[in-house]
């Protein structure tokens, strides 16, 4: 969906303006917008102009999820969309519903993927656990419109599983890509 064009009224030479949008996703999707400007000179003429691209990446559709934390653990919040997700697989037997688990394994030791979780999911860490040989993350994003995306990084000394949960099995490949770029 286009947003709507932003009007400013006049500008005089060396003046800035900077506009605030609010954008709306129908689907948590990477997208990309068109950004041109049309303006009249002073002696009347109108130009256009290109400009930058808008680019909105998958991890910028990241939120913590929108619950009161007083009356909802998000540790309990991200058991029960686990199972629930896990309960509503997209599969050629139920092809009308949209969850998705899938796993990958990371050849990176354990500092790179504490120092990947610290610096990029901090904020959506709902459990950790440590153990002797091993530490567990769980992490819980929401991506709006009203979808989500569920994280178990077991991490050992030598390589790191994800275990991948989300209720849109269409998101997989985003979340591929960025996976991939978080590691390259």
């Amino acid at each position: 969906i286009k947003p709507k064009d932003a009007q400013i009224p006049a500008l005089m030479t060396g003046e800035s303006v900077k506009r605030l949008f609010t954008l709306y996703p129908l689907k948590p999707y990477p997208t990309s917008f068109k950004v041109s400007a049309i303006f009249t000179v002073e002696d009347g003429d109108t130009c256009t102009s290109s400009l930058n691209p808008l680019n909105i990446s998958f991890d910028e559709l990241f939120h913590i999820p929108p619950v009161d934390e007083k009356q909802v653990s998000l540790k309990d919040l991200f058991s029960k969309l686990w199972n629930e997700i896990e309960s509503n697989q997209y599969s050629s037997d139920h092809p009308d519903r949209e969850g998705a688990l899938s796993v990958v394994r990371l050849q990176i030791d354990s500092s790179a993927s504490q120092q990947l979780i610290t610096e990029n999911l901090a904020p959506f860490c709902v459990n950790k656990e440590e153990g002797t040989d091993s530490c567990l993350h769980d992490v819980l994003l929401f991506l709006p419109p009203h979808y989500h995306l569920l994280l178990k990084f077991s991490v050992s000394s030598d390589s790191t599983v994800i275990s991948m949960a989300t209720d849109s099995w269409m998101l997989l490949p985003y979340i591929g890509d960025w996976i991939n770029n978080l590691v390259s």
